[in-house]
């Protein structure tokens, strides 16, 4: 390994020892004016060689104007120096040249922009910047009667590293100043992140225009800046590059660089002062600079970035349509300043509530003063929606900071229901119906009658009954018989009137006609959605009506007010001998009463073999009796339909509330009321409820009830 290792140092000895080459450059004649000089591209190490005395004439004695580019270099800061040496190098006059400038127009001709001088260390040099774009500079050489040896110009080149300015600066205006941090005279220029200068952004002497006050030499200028990387060349007096002075400088005379990628200060003098401020919406950042050493500019860079602004962070909310609710809003201060005096507002107007403010009081919504949690209460005046909706926020504080957050807001359904309009009854959710100026009835109510509980009267036997048979008898009895018979008069049921019904042996009828009926046997709890469905089941089961059985139907009481009657007599389970079921299914006219009467049953009903009850026509409703109800029976259920709730409620056609109904009197003092008599029994004239009387509607709904109709 030691041999490998000392083989291969002796092996790179012949390359470290070897000195770098570098090119020598010759000045010759002419090159006696600016117009006319020597061109010269150099990298650094490079020289040029000349001679002169300064004479006005042509030769080499002449002055020498010499244009020297720099070659290329990757993007950066670069300091270069040119330095002439000579014998007689105190004798020489060696300059930087430039171009004059007129109130801020840079013009032609040639204008002094930095003398070299014998005291500085180094002696004798110029000194320039530039970003590694091929920049160059005039420069001119000239000496005197006493100068005959040749001098020389060495480029120098070394890389300058900008003061990093860490500290938070924002977007928008932003303001450079020296204005009370300083003595000196100063100037700036600013520059991109590719090393561009900003046409506009410099300053030598403030002015009031520029937000000075045109007195001092210190400098000032404001000027809009987006989000990017800049850079600050900052100097005392005689800051050159190629640009004219903006309008806002009080100095627009000194003279510029010929390059547009090249800047130069003309002043040997120390300045160990050049302190200045940017101020952003961010607030005030204040940085410590001097000037290093002779014909130097100090270096800076800064970003700006997203401005610290206040945030807020909005829990996503659910509400119900037209209920209010609160929106809260966590707030995160800004930190560089410190945000103070902080409002927040939301626009609901996708809740057509408008701007809404959120307070941080410890008032109602909100529950803590300044915890920085902002509350407000919000209606959701919208329906329902299918996805989230988005409540802008903007935060602002008192710096003059802004931001923008958002809440997400889902409005889900409210509770569905009758609603009773001025046109009648609609099924519609809790905030439609208010958005019609209607009544809710209440969740889960509906337009149609529903079906009460009410007291029943006793098992009614059957004297002319009409017997049901079947063609086929299977053993002597009747197992899953279906028949469809016509009422005897319109029956209404869950809101739907009928005509014809289907009655089945398995304890259970059907109301409708004889399409969709059902035998099922296997009974099941109600509601549900498979047939058998507009369903009134006295006994629903496996039942056989065997041959000393019956399954027979009557009709019995007078027109508007009869009663049709299906009778089960000694049912039973199928293939159960024993069983004796006597029940029946009963329904009234006019009133659309539902009675389910049970005589003797054997044996006493415990079980949940059973199924008794009724069922709307779609199977999602219905009232379910426990077998245990009915036991061994004598006994009896009623089903009263409640009316509808918007419906018309009529008054009772006992008029006169005699408890006698219906009989002439009623109509008669109907009539002597109507006429203007007094009745102090009696009901007000206004029968039919509409709050309109007298008026022929009354007479005729009045005549329409007794005859056993509808209250319209």
């Amino acid at each position: 390994m030691s041999f490998v290792r000392t083989s291969r140092v002796f092996s790179l000895l012949p390359l470290l020892l070897a000195a770098p080459t570098f090119a020598q450059f010759t000045e010759s004649e002419p090159n006696d004016a600016k117009t006319t000089p020597n061109t010269f591209t150099a990298s650094p190490g490079e020289t040029i060689t000349g001679i002169t005395t300064g004479l006005a004439g042509i030769g080499d004695a002449s002055i020498d104007y010499l244009r020297i580019t720099t070659t290329s270099a990757p993007l950066a800061i670069y300091r270069h120096r040119l330095q002439l040496t000579s014998p007689n190098s105190g004798l020489y006059n060696f300059s930087l040249r430039g171009s004059p400038q007129n109130n801020g127009v840079p013009a032609t001709g040639d204008a002094l922009i930095q003398l070299a001088s014998t005291a500085t260390q180094p002696s004798n040099f110029i000194q320039w910047y530039g970003f590694g774009r091929s920049e160059f500079i005039t420069t001119r050489v000239t000496g005197d009667a006493q100068t005959p040896a040749p001098y020389t110009l060495t480029l120098q080149r070394e890389t300058i590293t900008p003061t990093i300015i860490a500290a938070p600066i924002a977007p928008g205006n932003i303001t450079i100043t020296t204005r009370n941090r300083t003595l000196a005279d100063t100037e700036f220029w600013v520059y991109d992140e590719n090393f561009f200068a900003l046409t506009t952004f410099g300053n030598d002497d403030e002015t009031t225009s520029g937000g000075g006050t045109n007195t001092t030499r210190q400098s000032i200028a404001t000027r809009n800046l987006t989000e990017a990387v800049y850079y600050i060349a900052i100097a005392d007096h005689n800051l050159a590059n190629n640009l004219g002075s903006p309008t806002d400088d009080r100095f627009r005379i000194a003279a510029v660089l010929d390059s547009p990628a090249s800047i130069a200060q003309s002043d040997v003098d120390a300045a160990p002062d050049l302190d200045f401020a940017i101020q952003s919406p961010a607030g005030t950042v204040e940085v410590l600079a001097s000037k290093p050493g002779p014909f130097g500019i100090a270096w800076f860079t800064f970003t700006v970035g997203p401005q610290d602004k206040p945030l807020a962070l909005a829990a996503p909310t659910s509400v119900v349509e037209g209920q209010p609710f609160t929106l809260r809003a966590t707030i995160t201060p800004a930190a560089s300043p410190t945000s103070t005096q902080i409002t927040v507002t939301a626009d609901a107007s996708s809740l057509s509530a408008g701007t809404i403010t959120l307070r941080d009081n410890g008032i109602t919504p909100d529950t803590t003063a300044n915890d920085n949690i902002f509350a407000a209460t919000i209606p959701a005046n919208v329906p329902a929606q299918t996805n989230p909706l988005a409540i802008p926020l903007t935060i602002t504080d008192a710096q003059s900071r802004t931001s923008l957050g958002t809440a997400q807001v889902t409005i889900t359904p409210s509770a569905a229901g009758a609603c009773c309009t001025t046109s009648g009854c609609e099924q519609l959710r809790l905030f439609s119906c208010a958005q019609a100026a209607g009544t809710f009835q209440g969740p889960g109510s509906t337009c149609a009658s529903t079906i009460a509980t009410a007291n029943a009267a006793p098992f009614e036997p059957l004297p002319a009954a009409t017997q049901l048979t079947l063609a086929t008898i299977t053993d002597g009895n009747l197992d899953d018989g279906r028949w469809t018979r016509p009422l005897p008069f319109p029956f209404t049921y869950n809101g739907d009137t009928f005509t014809q019904l289907n009655i089945c042996t398995n304890g259970f009828i059907q109301l409708g006609p004889s399409t969709g009926y059902s035998t099922e046997y296997q009974n099941t709890p109600i509601p549900a959605a498979p047939a058998p469905n507009s369903l009134i089941a006295a006994l629903w089961d496996d039942l056989e009506i065997p041959a000393q059985g019956r399954l027979e139907t009557q009709t019995l009481g007078q027109p508007g007010h009869r009663r049709f009657i299906i009778n089960w007599h000694n049912a039973r389970q199928l293939a159960v001998p024993t069983d004796s079921f006597n029940f029946q299914i009963t329904l009234f006219e006019t009133t659309n009463r539902i009675e389910l009467r049970y005589a003797t049953m054997t044996p006493a009903l415990t079980s949940t073999d059973f199924t008794i009850g009724l069922e709307t026509a779609d199977g999602t409703a219905g009232i379910n009796i426990p077998p245990s109800q009915i036991a061994a029976g004598n006994t009896a259920l009623a089903f009263a339909p409640a009316p509808a709730p918007c419906a018309t409620t009529c008054d009772s056609i006992d008029f006169n509330n005699n408890q006698v109904f219906p009989e002439d009197q009623d109509v008669i003092d109907f009539f002597a009321v109507l006429a203007g008599s007094e009745c102090a029994s009696c009901n007000d004239i206004d029968f039919n409820n509409n709050q309109v009387f007298p008026e022929g509607a009354d007479v005729m709904t009045f005549f329409t009830v007794l005859a056993g109709g509808p209250c319209q």
